[in-house]
């Protein structure tokens, strides 16, 4: 909500709902941009963990050269770095999984209420004087917030 409380010009908003209505497309933004950033380390964070985990195969397959396949199944379950680092990496997948929901449910609820701002826009700013107010509102979000309330 402190998007629009720096902004100088406080009675360009037109009625007080676009205020509102601009206060929370600011916070459904910056909570996508959240879930976003917080989906890619994760996703940095599995990449690590399967490559650690390759490197354990690895290491456990050509200090063993075992020759059947009993051997090296009862080799890789005894190996408990193996079976924690195959742990990590299931759990950091699923909360990949987790994430990437949460930043599609951010993503349309974004962009509902930024088309709703858009497809509501005449009624909001209903005054001929207040369309230039208005464009200073959408310049506004353009800039400052990265909100791109010109085309849906």
């Amino acid at each position: 909500m402190s998007g629009l409380k720096e902004w100088k010009i406080q009675n360009d908003y037109g009625s007080p709902v676009v205020k509102v209505m601009l206060e929370e497309l600011i916070e459904r933004k910056i909570k996508l941009k959240k879930f976003e950033k917080y989906n890619r380390y994760s996703g940095y964070l599995t990449l690590i963990f399967i490559s650690i985990l390759l490197i354990v195969c690895y290491i456990e397959f050509t200090q063993r050269l075992i020759s059947s396949y009993q051997s090296l199944l009862t080799s890789i379950i005894n190996n408990s770095l193996f079976l924690f680092v195959l742990l990590l990496t299931g759990l950091s997948f699923i909360y990949v999984q987790y994430l990437n929901k949460k930043v599609t449910k951010a993503e349309k609820e974004y962009e509902e209420l930024r088309e709703e701002l858009m497809n509501r826009s005449s009624e909001l700013w209903e005054e001929d004087t207040q369309w230039l107010a208005r464009e200073n509102v959408y310049h506004y979000m353009k800039a400052e917030h990265d909100i791109n309330l010109y085309y849906k």
